[in-house]
């Protein structure tokens, strides 16, 4: 009968799989079922919060009122990772206490002083005066250098005009000749 299986009615198999579930699933006390509101205790003056197991209270009720996982609630009061079993008035741990914080010292500070504003009389504004401003008068002492060459210019200013205009056109002219003759090396 190795190879070969036996069927069975669909009732049959429906009635064993609700069979296999519930006897695998984790056992919990009749008394789970009842629906009860834990309220939740306030914390200790250190910041610890303790709990006290009431009857028809489940660990997982109490995680879930105070907000915690119940993997922390299991490792906060050193149970083991599938403990389920609690007693009436055991005492759990929720939250251990806040590790204490540094207490402000009052330290008397001496408060800088304020400037006070002083009071200032004002002053008239002093009208112009008739008295005209200072000109300037060139020194009668000039370098030699810039006397000659000023006397150079203003006796030749002509000429000196006449012969720019003479290098500008011949330069000009060459510029014209050079651009438009023909080139040798082509």
């Amino acid at each position: 009968m190795l190879g070969k299986t036996r069927k069975l009615p669909l009732l049959t198999g429906t009635v064993l799989g609700c069979l296999i579930v519930l006897l695998t699933a984790p056992r919990m006390p009749a008394f789970a079922a009842v629906n009860r509101q834990i309220i939740a205790n306030t914390p200790n003056p250190d910041g610890s919060i303790v709990h006290y197991v009431e009857e028809n209270e489940t660990l997982a009720s109490i995680a879930e009122a105070y907000g915690i996982s119940l993997y922390d609630l299991r490792a906060v009061n050193g149970l083991s990772e599938d403990a389920t079993f609690i007693t009436v008035g055991q005492r759990l741990i929720i939250r251990t206490a806040l590790p204490p914080s540094e207490t402000p010292t009052i330290t008397a500070t001496i408060p800088r002083p304020t400037r006070t504003p002083t009071l200032l009389k004002p002053t008239r504004t002093p009208r112009p005066s008739s008295t005209p401003a200072p000109t300037f008068t060139p020194s009668p002492t000039t370098n030699p250098m810039v006397a000659a060459a000023t006397d150079f210019y203003d006796t030749n200013r002509r000429p000196l005009l006449l012969g720019l205009l003479a290098v500008c056109l011949l330069g000009l002219g060459w510029t014209l000749w050079a651009g438009f003759r023909p080139s040798r090396y082509r």
